[in-house]
């Protein structure tokens, strides 16, 4: 179990390079790849720019962020500073992006270029703080430029196993979408035991997850799980369709794949599936 005095951002990150991984790829995406230090390196940076924002310990920070490498970036910086990572669609309407920052208190919304003018539009009157890659330069702060500005080291801040760790909104079924409180502890559980006892998760997998990050489920395939262990995590964004998913079978060569029913179904369909599985040692 996790001690006190931990951060789940340095559990999943720092013992990789104690361990000698640093060189190797914690992430492959569309925008590019990350080994491991680089990861470390860039999780420093943005947790050195959120403080700059004056984001606080335990203050929350909306995530609007499709699958590339500014999601993890983004995710583990916040909680390297004690803050509080709330991540949400970048397909969601307006009237939840209002309840997010009402709900959750946040300040400062971390968000793909292409989300900022209806987070804007929807969020108008609000005092909010905008980072964003290809900021439009009205308000809206540069990711990249603003995590070149910051020093690569950073010491994480010391939790407790129950302290907030992230936020993950529910569907909204019920009515509207409710905030579920996630503490630093359970992280290194859910590893250890569904990852660990179920999965058999280890250094040598390459895992691809249909599922987006900011579901509960696309966040332990393909962030928390894969960089306990060491592994190697393949993120794809925008839509998933059947012809990138095969590509992407194709190319990255995963060992472990997860995904939902009507996508497995959708595939199964597909003439040309044919050999696309065929690194996959398991399907979740």
């Amino acid at each position: 179990m996790i001690a006190a005095g931990s951060c789940n951002a340095s559990l999943l990150v720092d013992r990789n390079l104690d361990a000698g991984r640093g060189a190797k790829t914690a992430f492959i995406a569309g925008d590019g790849e990350l080994t491991y230090e680089q990861l470390l390196h860039q999780v420093n940076r943005m947790g050195g720019v959120l403080r700059e924002l004056g984001v606080r310990r335990e203050q929350r920070v909306l995530l609007v962020l499709d699958d590339t490498t500014a999601f993890p970036v983004a995710f583990l910086g916040a909680m390297r500073i004690g803050a509080v990572p709330v991540p949400v669609s970048v397909l969601d309407t307006p009237e939840n992006y209002r309840h997010f920052v009402d709900d959750s208190y946040a300040e400062t919304i971390v968000c793909d270029a292409g989300s900022v003018a209806t987070l804007r539009r929807a969020l108008a009157g609000r005092s909010l703080r905008y980072l964003s890659r290809g900021g439009d330069g009205d308000g809206v702060i540069e990711l990249d430029g603003a995590l070149a500005a910051q020093e690569a080291e950073l010491a994480p801040v010391a939790t407790h196993p129950e302290d907030m760790a992230f936020w993950l909104y529910s569907s909204g079924s019920t009515g509207r979408p409710k905030g579920v409180v996630h503490v630093h502890g359970s992280i290194e559980v859910t590893c250890q035991t569904f990852a660990r006892q179920v999965l058999g998760i280890d250094e040598r997998d390459r895992i691809f997850s249909t599922t987006k990050l900011y579901h509960a489920y696309g966040l332990g395939n393909a962030l928390s799980f894969p960089l306990y262990f060491g592994a190697t995590s393949i993120l794809l964004d925008g839509p998933p369709s059947a012809e990138r998913l095969l590509s992407t079978l194709r190319d990255q060569q995963p060992t472990v794949f997860g995904s939902v029913p009507a996508l497995y179904g959708l595939l199964s369909e597909d003439a040309d599936a044919d050999g696309a599985f065929d690194s996959v040692r398991l399907c979740i």
